[in-house]
Order: structure tokens, then sequence, then C-alpha cells
């Protein structure tokens, strides 16, 4: 987890955010000098939004929510002194209550060496149905990105192999595409069903190819979309 904001040591130990319904939340920042810009929870002065536990001066582990029902807590570790993997990335993330006896999200992640995530595991899925693979199937990891590191393919199904790079037997759902310098997709794959796109240099989708038939899309002078044809000339207006 990443904090938004950047602190400044002229703030108190609280301050003080006042929401439109009249509702304050209040900042808590650490008590020392080290750790006086750091938001360790969030309070409205009476009950606790929000808690954070580190590791170190800045790395957020846990993520606590004593205000739910029951407590719930976001646990970015596995325990011990197991924090991710060894460059310090978030290998696994865990919504439980807050004694850890029921858990709510189980998610486990892989990254390649530009720390793009290859594949994240839904741990709580029946039989890892929902997994996710961001790179084709059996292949090198390094292929599941192109060279600005654009994510180039996706599939779903339960994720083998001891790189975890393949899925067992076909993938529930599956998409690939291409993209242009602009990160417009010029073609995507879906399902195994192809689908080629046009852009304008307003980066609106202009024409859509897809069975056999090209679809063209027009827009107005705001650029709202106004009309689409066919070749049969089954025109829709908007």
């Amino acid at each position: 987890m990443k904090q938004s904001k950047r602190y400044s040591h002229f703030f108190a130990a609280n301050r003080d955010d006042c929401k439109p319904d009249g509702r304050q939340v209040q900042y808590r920042y650490g008590t020392t000098p080290v750790t006086a810009t750091r938001v360790e929870g969030v309070t409205n002065g009476t009950t606790d939004y929000e808690n954070y536990t580190f590791f170190g001066l800045s790395t957020v582990v846990t993520v606590k929510r004593p205000g739910v029902t029951g407590g719930m807590q976001l646990q970015l570790w596995k325990g011990g002194t197991n924090l991710g993997d060894r460059f310090g990335r978030t290998s696994d993330t865990k919504w439980t209550n807050s004694s850890g006896s029921t858990v709510f999200d189980w998610f486990s992640y892989g990254y390649d060496r530009n720390s793009n995530e290859l594949w994240r595991k839904n741990n709580l899925a029946t039989g890892h149905a929902f997994d996710e693979l961001y790179q084709p199937v059996g292949v090198d990891p390094a292929s599941g990105y192109d060279g600005l590191d654009r994510l180039k393919a996706f599939e779903r199904g339960k994720i083998i192999g001891a790189q975890n790079n393949q899925i067992d037997g076909a993938a529930s759902a599956s998409q690939s595409w291409s993209l242009d310098t602009q990160d417009n997709w010029s073609s995507v794959t879906t399902s195994g069903n192809p689908e080629g796109r046009d852009h304008n240099a307003a980066n609106e989708i202009t024409q859509v190819e897809s069975g056999g038939d090209a679809t063209a899309i027009l827009y107005d002078n705001a650029g709202t979309f106004a009309l689409k044809t066919t070749p049969r000339n089954d025109d829709e207006r908007v």
C-alpha cells in the first residue's frame, strides 16, 4: 500500500478533515521524530476506522478496520519474516476477520524482472478456477508484456507448472490484444474471437471488424458517439 499524500512536519499529531455531511475524520500520526510524518491510523476521535502496522519505517504489513462488525484486516504478508518476494514486492494479500479465523479474500502474485504482474492466484476459488495468467501459456514469462511493459494477454483458469506459467486444461476465459503507439487496441481476440479496430487522431474508435463485417462509428464535433453503421445499412443513431 502506498500513501497518496506527503505530510508535513507542520501538522500536529492529528489532522482533521471535514466531510460534506459534517463528519470529521482525523489522520493519526506517529509520536516519535522518525514517525511524525507517517499516517498510522484514521479515526473520528472516538472510533478507529483504520490502523496500520509497519515493517520498518514505511512498509505497511497490516491494515485493520476495527469498526467493522467482527473486525476486518488486510494482511500484506504471509507471516513470520516473509513480507513478500526477495525484492520487497507484495506476494500475498489476505482479507480476514480480526482474529484471522475467517478469510474473506486471499490472492497470491508473481512478477517478472520489471515487476510486471505475471500471475494472480485466487486461493479461495473452488479448484483455483479464477486464477489469472498474464502471459501466454507455457512460454517464457517475459512474453506476457511488450517492450513498453504493456500487458498483451490474459487467461483465466487453474494455474499450474513449476513457473506458474500454464493453465490446467482449456482456459475458461482469455483475451489477447495488440496496442498501437497511443495504447489503443488495434486488434483484440476474446475467447478465440478476433476483432480489429481503427482509431482516429483523437483516439476514438472509428471502425470495428469482426466476423467478416465492418462497423463504422461516427462522432459529433464534441466527440459524442453519434452513429454506428454496418455494410447492411443497419444504422443506429444515439
